[in-house]
């Protein structure tokens, strides 16, 4: 069990996978790998692919059999098969997750550019950013966040 809820506990989220995921197979821009346990998926890896990269997005595992280390399996596996395959880059993508240094064999800078037409918005966004590792761990806190930019979006 991990220390942050999952995110597919927020109605927005699995609305947002629900309808950009689909379309995103369809032109096979997007991968979800699966990792058998016992004739049930222990792990999934849900990628999104361009221009000769694979773009790790997120990695959901069985709490029930943690102690296998089924994230860890699949993650190996599919950088093996991934990069021997098809793709010339293995992308973790942004973020400070201990795992991608024990892998990666290359940093790059990755820099975010917003441009808000609402003050408010800004200083929200600011805000999110500021407490984003509180605001994870805090579903309430998180669903709060959600329902308030989505109000403001409305002026």
């Amino acid at each position: 069990k991990t220390s942050t809820p999952s995110m597919f506990r927020v109605e927005e989220y699995r609305n947002f996978f629900s309808e950009l995921v689909p379309g995103l197979m369809k032109k096979g821009d997007v991968d979800i790998i699966y990792l058998p346990f016992k004739e049930k998926p222990a792990a999934f890896l849900l990628a999104f692919t361009y221009n000769g990269s694979f773009m790790l997005y997120m990695i959901t595992n069985d709490s029930g059999i943690s102690k296998y280390s089924p994230g860890r399996v699949i993650l190996k596996l599919s950088i093996d098969s991934e990069l021997s395959r098809r793709y010339g880059v293995y992308d973790f993508m942004r973020g400070a997750h201990g795992y991608k240094m024990r892998y990666a064999n290359h940093l790059t800078r990755s820099y975010r550019i917003i441009v808000h037409r609402n003050i408010l918005l800004f200083m929200l966004d600011s805000a999110m950013g500021f407490f984003e590792f509180r605001i994870k761990q805090d579903e309430r806190l998180l669903n709060f966040f959600l329902r308030f930019e989505k109000w403001l979006r409305v002026f």
